[in-house]
């Protein structure tokens, strides 16, 4: 059985992972530019776990889904459990394959 790189699609001799070891050495360098920049300016990221982010992340996706026209998306906040024991908070919708359903479907409502 032949391993290919998920990154170049070159063949690889060793089945540790999944990236041969010039991808991986150039991923770790990227993440690691990218954490020291985002040091660097005190961007954390977007907190999309958190019940205040998950909200912020349902008006998004309400937002952009009402500028494509009325329709029957909903997107809620769901709280869900982790195995480590804490507590997430969830955005969950009525998207079907990424689209809104239709209004004829039972299931918009």
């Amino acid at each position: 059985m032949t391993v290919v790189c998920i990154d170049c699609g070159k063949p690889r001799t060793d089945t540790s992972g999944q990236r041969c070891r010039a991808c991986y050495v150039a991923s770790a360098a990227k993440a690691r530019a990218l954490r020291d920049h985002n040091a660097n300016t005190g961007y954390a990221g977007p907190d999309h776990l958190s019940e205040d982010g998950a909200r912020k992340l349902a008006e998004r996706l309400t937002a952009y889904w009402d500028q494509r026209g009325p329709g029957t998306h909903r997107f809620w906040v769901e709280t869900c459990h982790t195995y480590s024991g804490h507590w997430i908070f969830c955005v969950r919708s009525n998207l079907v394959r990424g689209l809104p359903p239709d209004e004829t479907d039972e299931r918009a409502a």
